[in-house]
């Protein structure tokens, strides 16, 4: 085991040295689309309605990628950090981005919209240790916790990380999808990020051809699967899975633990490593936003007023514009959010050169 570690980790120190392909990068913005049409999905002020036609129908297929997209993400954590070792430099960069971002909306909310903010999401957005996503606290946790589930990794052997992982995805997935249980809090969140952390560094040790197209057979199954709940849902008449009672299986085509959408993140995955996209400037810089896209849209202290006041999708519910409202809404939200970061990121390169100068002179 050490020395396959020893081995890809020399391949991953060589890769670096020349230009990356795109493949991945260009999955992590796919994935961060897929979160933000997910959001226009949950937070567009829909009815609970039985009404079923082909908006609402295309509506529910592209809004319930949103968790998958979580998946994909983790997994491509995994993927890449099992041959790296912690750095401090990351933990600062990400809290640069996470604690700018929650007071500069804060204060966008405060000071330029003059409204209101619960006193609960003020304490959470000046606390640097507290991000206001959820998904930021399990990362951050993820991160400081892989240099020992890398140690794990190196001490055992294939069939002993499969055993981990099979036993993880039973606990946390296969076991929640079939009772229609919803599991919470931080440290299922943990287990859960830990097991898609493996899968990930599983396919980066010891993945072959044979055993990647029985991925992406499974997955392409799970897909008709996953589908057809959505399209079953709807033929029934029954109200719209995601705000139905969560304790229906329906229910879990939307959420986290649906063992259906973890096979499918992790065969798109897949497919995105083996397509060999050439290196694009252009991809990798607008994926290293990704993250950024995430925590400025998807803010407690400006959500209200992003979707209920700007966006107001559910005008749109029962019309021809609801999909074509849909696209065009995730766009300008990842554009603009991409940009923001952009500009962050310009703006604090630039200070920072200066104070190289400066300390140099």
């Amino acid at each position: 085991m050490k020395k396959i570690l020893e081995e890809v980790s020399c391949s991953n120190e060589q890769s670096q040295n020349t230009m990356r392909s795109s493949n991945i990068e260009l999955l992590r913005i796919i994935a961060m689309f897929m979160v933000v049409l997910g959001h226009y999905y949950v937070k567009g002020g829909f009815p609970d309605d039985s009404l079923m036609n082909a908006s609402k129908l295309v509506m529910q297929f592209l809004g319930s990628w949103s968790k998958i997209a979580v998946d994909i993400f983790v997994i491509i954590s995994g993927y890449f950090l099992v041959t790296q070792k912690f750095r401090w430099k990351k933990i600062w960069k990400f809290f640069g981005c996470t604690y700018f971002w929650s007071l500069a909306t804060l204060c966008f909310v405060l000071f330029v919209l003059n409204q209101n903010v619960e006193k609960s999401l003020i304490m959470k957005a000046v606390n640097p240790i507290t991000p206001l996503n959820w998904f930021a606290r399990a990362y951050l946790v993820l991160y400081i916790a892989f240099p020992l589930i890398n140690k794990m990794i190196e001490r055992i052997s294939k069939t002993q990380l499969g055993v981990i992982i099979a036993i993880f995805t039973t606990a946390f997935y296969v076991i929640p999808s079939i009772r229609g249980l919803s599991l919470g809090g931080y440290l299922n969140s943990f287990f859960m990020f830990a097991d898609m952390y493996c899968i990930g560094a599983y396919l980066r040790l010891y993945s072959n051809d044979k055993f990647e197209r029985t991925i992406e057979f499974v997955g392409g199954i799970s897909a008709v699967v996953f589908y057809a709940i959505i399209l079953v849902s709807d033929y029934l008449g029954g109200s719209d899975p995601y705000y139905t009672d969560k304790h229906n299986v329906m229910y879990h085509a939307f959420v986290g633990c649906s063992i259906l959408g973890l096979l499918m993140a992790v065969a798109l995955f897949v497919l995105f490593k083996n397509w060999h996209w050439p290196h694009n400037a252009m991809i990798n810089s607008v994926a290293t936003t990704t993250f950024a896209v995430y925590l400025i849209h998807d803010n407690g202290v400006i959500s209200a007023w992003l979707w209920n006041d700007i966006i107001r999708a559910g005008r749109f519910y029962d019309t021809v514009f609801l999909i074509p409202h849909m696209i065009m809404t995730a766009m300008v939200i990842f554009t603009v959010c991409s940009l923001m970061e952009f500009m962050r990121e310009k703006f604090f390169s630039a200070v920072m050169g200066c104070l190289r100068r400066k300390r140099f002179y």
